[in-house]
């Protein structure tokens, strides 16, 4: 091809040489040592595939590979030019010609001398393969990056048709936000694919430690688990928030990491720039309404009115085919009406800092009622599949608390036996005060208070129950335990008595009541009276409920201090008690842990008889008269005997 003609060709077909060039780490770049191995093990794949959400580092890590590679590296930046087929063939001409001039020549040569062509690729990409195989004679790494960028485009197709034809010296590394919709199984039952996943990209706990150590920041383990929790590792996560916080810091700002809820300039504007922009308009109002959610179904979606079946259907997959954000949670199958298990239901869930920058623009463009709005509707949503917790949430953002007061009601209890004893205290602080009244929310708070074992507020918590509720049964219980607990065993004999006089004999609280109540009498040693309230306790059901043994676990475990010992040692007795069988005799009384009562003397018969009794100590009694003669002859200061003696001292009693 004489000059003239290359001249020309490279005129009408002009490639910018920056995209030939593959970037330079920065010097706060952290180095990964896998890319190392990455790179030496490339050569034994055809392609390798780093597909991740944008600012997962797929640049630097492709970066890095091109430093460390063991054999030549092509590299070419694809952009929106490079959604036709024949510029993309010349680009890849151009990057491979860098490496192996002849390339470059052979695609440029017949794209001039076969112009009337033009709109053919697949002589062209013919072409560029010929030349390779005739050019490169050892191992030859093409870099590809930016992918998505012509995935929905024509071009798609000439890169899957290279990675197919090039020769087997040649192997292709392809960076993209979205999977190639190019056949790709077979190559992976062949073993000849790399696939680089988001979680091999992350940053992990010791990568965020160092780079904060890199920027000069204390790493303290409470900010690194902090920075993960916010940023689930996503690398330009890690560092936005770390130089969000060196800004603050410089400013003479707070030096604490401030994470959710606040805004951060540098976030928004990449999500607003990188992810917003270039998805579709029915998708953005999608994530806009479903931002509220800490995670969801599609049954949560379609029950709170949030989206159409259909329409969450296709958002979703394609959120998901794009990796934007978006995390998938298999929960297991559960089990049907006729017992065979459910297919499993697919939760979703928004990438922390992505669902924050969206509901800061959702709160920009609907203001303070639409989102109370979507609020109400996110609530209605997780009710319709029993998630009430989150349903509560919501309710209570959005200033319904009359709805969150009888979920509250409703559940309160399950959640307590599962144990969520911090999770119902504090939905209960959050209730308006006009409700903290109502008897179901008052008992709740009164179980609280009592497992917290601050008693006083749990009778402040019930004496809002009042006789002929529904709990009141319950908050009698409640408060004879606590009573119990504090060490007013008259008051809470009272109290029990009292309820029990009022209530039902099928009320279902009489069980527990009935034991609690016996328990303190067996306490304080009255059998005869504690003998016929367990029995009507075991009456009253043919197996003891769960109240009923964490009622009788209180009455032990809540005793004051220093009197456990005993509850613990009479636990057997009390079950006895419980199952019919007659009390046993009376035991001592314990002393407190480290109080021992003086031994007990055997007292001697004497004038007034009996025994002495133990911690009293015993009158001397007179011994027999001394003869005149021995006492005057046994002077204690001239016997030698006497204390200035030896053997012979004598022993006073």
């Amino acid at each position: 091809m004489t000059g003239g003609r290359a001249s020309a060709a490279q005129a009408a077909w002009p490639v910018a040489y920056t995209k030939l060039m593959a970037p330079r780490p920065s010097d706060d770049i952290l180095g990964r040592p896998w890319t190392r191995t990455l790179a030496e093990h490339t050569g034994a794949r055809r392609l390798t595939l780093l597909c991740a959400p944008a600012g997962y580092g797929k640049t630097t890590v492709l970066a890095e590979v091109a430093l460390s590679a063991p054999y030549p590296l092509a590299w070419y930046a694809l952009d929106e030019g490079d959604s036709n087929p024949l510029l993309l063939l010349l680009g890849l001409g151009h990057a491979i010609g860098c490496v192996a001039p002849d390339v470059g020549a052979a695609v440029r040569r017949y794209l001039v001398g076969a112009s009337h062509r033009r709109s053919r690729w697949r002589p062209v990409a013919d072409t560029l393969i010929n030349a390779v195989a005739e050019a490169i004679a050892r191992p030859l790494l093409l870099v590809v990056d930016d992918y998505h960028i012509i995935d929905d485009t024509p071009a798609a197709a000439v890169i899957a048709y290279l990675v197919d034809r090039l020769p087997p010296a040649c192997h292709v590394l392809i960076a993209s936000r979205v999977e190639p919709r190019f056949p790709l199984a077979h190559l992976r039952a062949r073993g000849m694919l790399r696939d680089v996943s988001p979680r091999e990209l992350a940053f992990e706990t010791g990568d965020v430690a160092a780079l904060m150590r890199h920027m000069g920041a204390e790493a303290t383990t409470s900010e690194i688990d902090a920075v993960m929790a916010a940023t689930k590792g996503w690398p330009l996560g890690v560092r936005l928030l770390l130089h969000d916080r060196s800004r603050r810091v410089a400013a003479g700002g707070a030096s604490a990491m401030l994470l959710s809820g606040t805004p951060i300039s540098d976030v928004d504007e990449f999500f607003r720039v990188e992810v917003l922009r270039h998805v579709p308009a029915t998708v953005t109002a999608f994530l806009l309404r479903s931002c509220l959610l800490d995670q969801f179904t599609l049954d949560v979606l379609v029950g709170g009115g949030l989206a159409a079946r259909d329409e969450a259907i296709q958002a979703l997959t394609y959120l998901r085919s794009r990796h934007l954000f978006l995390e998938t949670l298999d929960a297991p199958a559960l089990l049907g009406a006729q017992g065979a298990p459910n297919a499993p239901i697919m939760w979703y869930r928004y990438h922390p800092l992505f669902a924050e920058s969206l509901r800061r623009a959702l709160r920009e463009r609907e203001g303070g009622e639409g989102v109370v709005r979507l609020r109400l509707a996110c609530a209605k949503g997780c009710e319709a599949v029993g998630e009430i917790v989150p349903a509560i949430e919501h309710y209570l953002q959005a200033a319904d608390g009359a709805r969150a007061a009888a979920l509250l009601e409703e559940a309160g209890m399950r959640l307590l036996n599962a144990g969520a004893l911090s999770l119902v205290d504090s939905l209960l602080a959050r209730l308006p005060r006009e409700l903290q009244g109502r008897p179901l929310i008052a008992l709740l708070g009164g179980w609280v208070a009592l497992h917290q074992g601050q008693h006083g507020r749990t009778l402040r918590h019930l004496r809002h129950v009042a006789a002929g509720t529904a709990a009141f049964g319950q908050a009698m219980t409640v408060t004879v335990g606590a009573l119990g607990s504090m060490g007013r065993y008259e008051e809470a004999l009272r109290t029990g008595r009292y309820a029990l006089r009022l209530l039902d004999q099928a009320d279902s609280s009489r069980e527990p009541l009935c034991g609690l109540t016996a328990s303190i009498l067996d306490h304080l040693h009255r059998f005869d009276e504690a003998a016929p309230l367990y029995g009507q306790a075991r009456r009253s059901s043919h197996a003891p409920s769960r109240a009923f043994v964490s009622v009788l676990e209180a009455a032990f475990h809540l005793l004051p201090r220093g009197r456990l010992a005993r509850a613990r040692g009479r636990r057997g007795r009390v079950r006895d008690l419980a199952r019919g069988r007659p009390p046993e005799p009376a035991v001592p009384v314990l002393q407190p842990p480290g109080l021992h009562p003086p031994r007990a003397r055997r007292g001697r018969q004497g004038r007034g008889g009996g025994a002495t009794l133990p911690g009293v100590r015993a009158a001397p009694r007179p011994g027999p008269r001394r003869r005149l003669g021995a006492h005057r002859s046994g002077s204690r200061r001239h016997r030698p005997g006497g204390p200035r003696g030896g053997a012979g001292a004598s022993r006073r009693g």
